[in-house]
């Protein structure tokens, strides 16, 4: 899978987020939209 790929997913609604991604991003102080929004814009996180 490609950047691309996520992206498309992203934005087709078509991602499953793990209970470890929730948890990891949980640990982060990051909610999954700023993740989606920081993918969509080309921003590392």
């Amino acid at each position: 899978m490609n950047i691309v790929d996520i992206i498309a997913a992203i934005q087709a609604n078509c991602v499953r987020v793990t209970e470890n991604g929730d948890e990891e991003a949980d640990a982060d102080n990051l909610k999954l939209d700023e993740i989606y929004f920081f993918v969509l814009h080309g921003e590392i996180i």
